[in-house]
């Protein structure tokens, strides 16, 4: 890899639409100097770097990346929300962004910001966010991200073959719908996935996984929400779909997960407490299995609801505490690399955090899709 720091399982997800200018202020990249991440990662609309078709302002990335690598700071960015000339796949009568522009943009991304170049290096490239994943609003579509990824991973390889380049997000939780996405990503087109070319294979560094199951839902609970998975069999569904593809030592890095909280726990939001609980549970399973090799929170802008950090007025939530001490007393954790290689043997490992007795749970806060 491309990497500015020496790599480790830990980071935090930023979707930087929200920041004045789209610019990282100093304090947040603080922050996560003082947090001790080695990745963050961008999310960041296409719509706003190209603003007319052919016309790109790279400015406001080109800042981030260069901040966060003076920081010493990995980054990973995560290409989204496409503008309408790049979206020529369509499916169910839903416009997606189709394999040609995928290649282009990728191509844009990878020239730019391959190692060693003046505008700052990229570690990782994410392409098409949550895109085809969206169990509520049907269509939904993992074949359409194989498509996608056969066109844009060679693409990418041929010019920084040190850049990795993931898959879209896989962002349900529905006990259903995942495993059968999973498996279109790997089985096109024996999965009901018409239209498309060709499963995935070797095309993603690694499989992705965001967890979203509810606000109020402890990840951990096994009986009250029976529909959807918990953490620990989000995960080993994600693992065991790759390994029935025949993909045993591809990582799954799970790259963005939160929870919305406030003082009180009302408005939908849980308590900081509960945030840090359910927080910890999540980092605790993902650091349990050796397939999982890289976990990111969402998010840190203070404004948002499941921040870290109230900023300078409250001061950083429980959830902060949490983090820093996971990274603290697990730098590393029993991994896997992409060529079966461990990484750290067992032995090393030491017991997890304790967790706190369950807190009452309060309505779930609904998520914004990207």
């Amino acid at each position: 890899m491309a990497l500015i720091v020496p790599d480790s399982p830990w980071g935090c997800a930023i979707q930087t639409d929200f920041y004045g200018g789209f610019l990282l202020d100093a304090a947040t990249i603080t922050a996560m100097q003082k947090l001790g991440v080695s990745w963050v990662r961008i999310i960041f609309s296409w719509t706003n770097i190209e603003t007319t078709q052919n016309n790109f302002s790279w400015a406001p990335l080109d800042t981030n990346v260069l901040a966060l690598n003076a920081a010493g700071i990995n980054v990973y960015f995560e290409m989204c929300n496409f503008p309408s000339w790049r979206m020529n796949t369509t499916y169910k009568s839903t416009k997606f962004l189709d394999p040609t522009n995928a290649g282009i943009l990728i191509a844009l991304v990878a020239t730019r910001y391959k190692a060693g170049s003046p505008y700052g290096t990229i570690s990782c490239v994410g392409v098409a966010n949550e895109l085809f994943t969206l169990q509520n609003t049907n269509p939904y579509n993992g074949g359409l991200m194989a498509d996608v990824m056969n066109t844009a991973y060679p693409i990418l390889k041929s010019i920084d073959p040190t850049m990795l380049c993931m898959c879209g997000a896989m962002l349900q939780d529905g006990q259903t719908f995942t495993p059968q996405w999973w498996a279109q990503l790997y089985n096109v087109p024996g999965s009901g996935s018409a239209g498309t070319t060709g499963s995935i294979g070797e095309n993603t560094d690694a499989l992705i996984v965001h967890y979203y199951r509810g606000n109020n839902k402890d990840p951990l609970d096994t009986i009250d929400y029976p529909t959807t998975f918990t953490i620990a069999q989000q995960l080993d569904a994600a693992y065991a779909a790759s390994v029935a593809a025949g993909y045993p030592t591809r990582e799954v890095w799970l790259t963005e997960f939160g929870y919305a909280a406030n003082t009180a726990g009302g408005g939908g939001n849980i308590t900081y407490q509960q945030q840090s609980q359910f927080a910890g549970e999540v980092w605790d399973t993902a650091r349990s299995r050796a397939y999982c090799t890289h976990v990111f929170y969402y998010t840190y802008l203070i404004t948002d609801n499941n921040s870290l950090s109230g900023g300078a007025t409250t001061g950083k939530h429980p959830i902060w505490q949490r983090l820093q001490s996971e990274i603290l007393l697990y730098p590393q954790w029993l991994r896997q690399d992409i060529n079966g290689n461990k990484r750290l043997t067992a032995t090393t490992r030491t017991a997890a955090l304790p967790r706190t007795a369950a807190l009452p749970r309060t309505a779930a806060l609904p998520r914004t899709q990207l």
